[in-house]
């Protein structure tokens, strides 16, 4: 997690569908310095039944960041496949 601006408020950028995903754009947006939150939706109690329907995590980010960030994990995907 990178904030640099704790005022600035945060939104939805996007859904992440696991956390190898995640662990590889949090490297990736540390690196271009964006300031950001990974919030995790599986929840070991109710052994991940809310990552079918919400996916793995979200990304949020100051909106003006929103953007750069869906080009980043758009280009990152399209490699994958």
């Amino acid at each position: 997690m990178k904030t640099n601006n704790l005022n600035e408020r945060f939104v939805k950028i996007i859904v992440i569908d696991n956390p190898v995903e995640a662990g590889l754009f949090k490297s990736i947006l540390e690196d271009y310095d964006i300031p950001f939150i990974i919030k995790e939706n599986h929840d070991s109690a109710y052994d991940g039944i809310f990552e079918s329907v919400k996916g793995w995590g979200v990304i949020y980010s100051p909106e003006k960041y929103k953007n750069e960030i869906i080009k980043i994990v758009d280009d990152l995907r399209s490699a994958q496949s």
